[in-house]
């Protein structure tokens, strides 16, 4: 069930077209703070998207969470009303946080509805925060913020803390889940002490703070450079605040991948403005990050609520597979991308590029990966294995050891591995021949996903793993324990099930031995993440 589906409609949403920069509130609103009447579907925000030229009006994201309740629906699955709820009766929350690289995405239903998890019982609730440079800009000393796009999502818990109750959700037990960046967002509540109290367990899919791609040292140095190519030519951290404030949402948008320097493109980051701490306090601004993430982690600085954080097995395969596609068109390009192998290092290594010890570095991650093997077509599923531990398993794994380190709640990790036809890419046509899902493929295995126009059976692969999916991510909401099931190993499904949690160990590191072998690679590298 929808907010729009139900008496509680309003307009108290404030437009906030091309004012992006100047309005940085993350606070509740002021004045009237009822639902008022006609609520209009919330159009999906300029920043949530990647074309920017198909517009509406921009609304303010975090105003409007979408509740979905599991009590009183008609044959569409639609509430007619909303129950009269009592304390004995409400239901297990929880709270969606979409991904998108921190740059597109929204937390609208549309496509991927709440479905199987309002069927057990639990109130879902989808949330929209500020992306890109309009979520992310942060320039310390200026009156910009920073990570508001991070301090929205707390705004969103707060309503929910304050309202779920209305919407026959219990406000004690809310569990946040996200995936990708949305994952690597459910990572950073779990660090901010702003969001005490407003979540009691968590999930991570496919995102941590340790992934590459979800945090950014350098953000005066991006802001700047972004600056420059829109034309700025100042060293002043406030004046080009100022500049930028007089430029449209448009020019902004547009020009925020200006802001990565070559050699961060070269790395693979893709996505400019992302998460960073904040070493002091702006304009009276409230501090989310106050130290580096693994400042935060290795001092027991976090929430310790029971948390699950995993990923999918080919994190990688479909950029992987559409890599290879383009470098066969030009066969020098594999010989090329064999001799630069440094691009892999991770940046987040903190090494200086060319220098004897980087390139060391880059040889044994060859090695691991390649053996005496030379890049090819016919390495692209190592590649792929290369780019997952990279982009996605060394930050998750890094966030298991460094929570079990500093925290009893307990922890479970997973590895979502089964590849059927209703993963996400499978159903929009991919034919990739590295068999593992990629990234994404694991929600279609949780929400109801409207592009699936062809039911399967009750009995097919697709439909148990589906069913077991939904247990164990419903079943740790409403309790923070995984409910016992039967791991048959003879069950080609209930092998890779035993492979997305085996619910009867609590994990103090991951199960599998090929795994904690990846990630050793970078113990033996005798280094450590930066960040």
């Amino acid at each position: 069930m929808s907010i729009h589906d139900t008496p509680l409609r309003g307009s108290n949403i404030v437009d906030l077209v091309n004012d992006l920069v100047r309005a940085r509130r993350h606070s509740e609103p002021s004045g009237w703070r009822e639902f008022l009447t006609a609520l209009q579907k919330i159009n999906v925000l300029k920043e949530f998207i990647v074309n920017p030229k198909r517009l509406a009006p921009i609304r303010d994201p975090m105003l409007v969470p979408q509740p979905h309740t599991p009590s009183q629906r008609s044959k569409k699955k639609k509430l007619k009303r909303l129950p009269e709820s009592t304390e004995s009766s409400l239901k297990p929350v929880m709270v969606w946080i979409h991904g998108g690289g921190f740059i597109k995405g929204s937390g609208t239903t549309k496509g991927f509805g709440p479905d199987y998890l309002v069927d057990e019982g639990i109130v879902v609730v989808t949330i929209n925060y500020r992306l890109g440079v309009i979520g992310f800009l942060s320039l310390e000393g200026t009156d910009v913020a920073s990570n508001v796009g991070l301090k929205d999502q707390v705004a969103a818990l707060r309503w929910v803390k304050q309202n779920i109750a209305k919407f026959g959700g219990d406000p004690d037990n809310v569990t946040i889940f996200g995936q990708s960046a949305g994952g690597a967002s459910v990572n950073y509540q779990v660090l901010s002490p702003l969001s005490a109290g407003l979540f009691t367990r968590a999930i991570s899919e496919s995102g941590s703070v340790f992934n590459p791609w979800s945090y950014m040292a350098d953000p005066r140095e991006r802001a700047f450079r972004m600056g420059q190519a829109l034309g700025y030519t100042g060293e002043d951290d406030q004046a080009l605040v100022d500049f930028l404030r007089t430029l449209t949402a448009d020019e902004l948008i547009a020009a925020q991948g200006k802001a990565l320097s070559q050699e961060e493109k070269n790395g693979g980051e893709e996505y400019p403005f992302v998460a960073t701490y904040e070493s002091s306090v702006s304009s009276g601004d409230v501090v989310f990050l106050p130290d580096e993430p693994i400042k935060m982690m290795q001092s027991g600085q976090f929430n310790k609520v029971p948390y699950i954080i995993g990923a999918n097995s080919e994190e990688y395969r479909e950029s992987a597979t559409s890599s290879s596609n383009a470098l066969n068109n030009t066969p020098s390009s594999w010989t090329s991308l064999s001799k630069s192998f440094e691009r892999y290092v991770p940046l987040d290594l903190g090494l200086e590029r060319g220098s004897e010890q980087s390139l060391q570095i880059a040889e044994k991650i060859r090695k691991f990966y390649f053996g005496d093997q030379n890049m090819s077509t016919s390495t692209v599923p190592q590649f792929c294995d290369m780019e997952t531990d990279i982009m996605f398993v060394k930050g998750v794994y890094k966030t298991s050891t460094e929570f079990v380190a500093h925290s009893d709640a307990p922890l479970y990790n997973y590895q979502f591995c089964y590849d059927g036809r209703l993963g996400v890419s499978r159903v929009h046509g991919s034919n990739s021949t590295i068999y593992g899902p990629s990234h994404t493929d694991e929600l279609s295995y949780i929400f109801y996903y409207t592009a699936v126009t062809t039911p399967f059976p009750e009995n097919s692969t697709e439909m148990i793993t589906l069913r077991r999916m939904v247990s164990i991510w419903t079943n740790f909401a409403k309790t923070g324990r995984h409910k016992r099931t039967v791991h048959n190993r003879q069950n080609p499904v209930g092998h890779c099930y035993g492979q997305v949690a085996l619910p009867q160990v609590v994990y103090r590191k991951l199960v599998h031995k090929h795994i904690r072998d990846k990630c050793q690679l970078q113990t033996q590298l005798g280094l450590e993440t930066k960040q």
